[in-house]
């Protein structure tokens, strides 16, 4: 459920259609699970929320699940930012513990990016394993 200060961002913010749903744990909790049920997390954990009106919101969680904590983050963008969705559905992922490396909810213009997925870190992805974190 959304705090009243969140439920006022989302109301002065209407041109971002899943806005309510990336400040809402149990939303995207929910959203995720349509798209990918064998996903076995326990609870949602809001870490950081940058907010640029109109364009974007981007919302970093902790997951609980199976007994360690995973990283992740869900934008939405305004329904003008259809290249955004594009890009993120064409876009090579590195698989994780969530299976897919990223997830588009189109109807709400989300994009969720799992670790250590990030476009903008291009290296991020050498990390993940022992044998590439060598190369580095």
């Amino acid at each position: 459920m959304l705090s009243p200060l969140e439920a006022d961002i989302w109301q002065r913010d209407r041109a971002l259609p899943g806005l309510a749903t990336v400040l809402d744990p149990k939303a995207l909790l929910r959203g995720l699970t349509n798209v990918l049920p064998e996903v076995d997390v326990k609870t949602l954990r809001v870490t950081y929320v940058r907010h640029k009106l109109g364009r974007r919101c981007t919302v970093t969680y902790a997951a609980d699940a199976g007994g360690g904590t995973l990283g992740f983050f869900a934008t939405a963008y305004s329904t003008d930012r259809q290249g955004k969705l594009r890009r993120a559905r064409e876009q090579p992922g590195v698989p994780g513990p969530f299976g897919p490396g990223r997830v588009v909810l189109e109807e709400l213009c989300i994009v969720v990016t799992f670790f250590p997925n990030d476009s903008r870190l291009v290296a991020l992805p050498l990390l993940r394993t022992a044998e590439s974190r060598k190369q580095i």
